[in-house]
């Protein structure tokens, strides 16, 4: 979105800033962009954080597909892996963790922070008591199909969220 968009909001800001001395103006010097305000090629101010984008979920993706299969197929795998090394407490968490990350992945959309606590970490909770099954490979492949997926189309690291 460039600077005569219509975006009156940020045109307010950049006003507010220039009366404070903050910026001036030249014209085509200002940029408005996902990450903020863009004077001469630098942010002044910085958009919406990481943790709190939204991104849209395609459900007809393969990779979505993927990691709906795998989020099922780790869940079964925990609760019938007979000598996972947790207790049955431990064990109950990890499948409403991952229960709880099946509902959430059906979404249509989720700020990345959902991604990340409610999804990433309940496979990561799943790879790390499948450690010594027949599961263990694909809990981890499922891991880094979910961090691929999200930094292939949405462009976001989430190991540096």
């Amino acid at each position: 979105m460039g600077w005569n968009d219509g975006n009156q909001y940020l045109r307010k800001a950049l006003a507010s800033l220039e009366v404070e001395g903050l910026v001036s103006h030249r014209a085509g010097s200002y940029e408005i962009t996902e990450e903020g305000i863009l004077v001469s090629g630098q942010t002044l101010i910085g958009g919406v954080p990481a943790s709190d984008r939204i991104v849209s979920l395609d459900h007809n993706m393969p990779e979505y597909e993927k990691v709906s299969k795998g989020l099922v197929d780790i869940e079964e795998a925990v609760r019938t892996t007979n000598d996972l090394p947790a207790t049955a407490e431990e064990r109950e968490q990890i499948l409403n963790a991952l229960g709880a990350a099946q509902i959430l992945w059906q979404s249509a959309q989720l700020n990345y922070m959902q991604v990340k606590i409610g999804i990433l970490m309940a496979a990561e909770d799943a790879a790390s008591v499948l450690k010594n099954s027949a599961k263990a490979v694909a809990a981890n492949l499922l891991v880094d199909l979910i961090k691929s997926l999200f930094k292939t189309h949405a462009g976001v690291d989430l190991d540096q969220m």
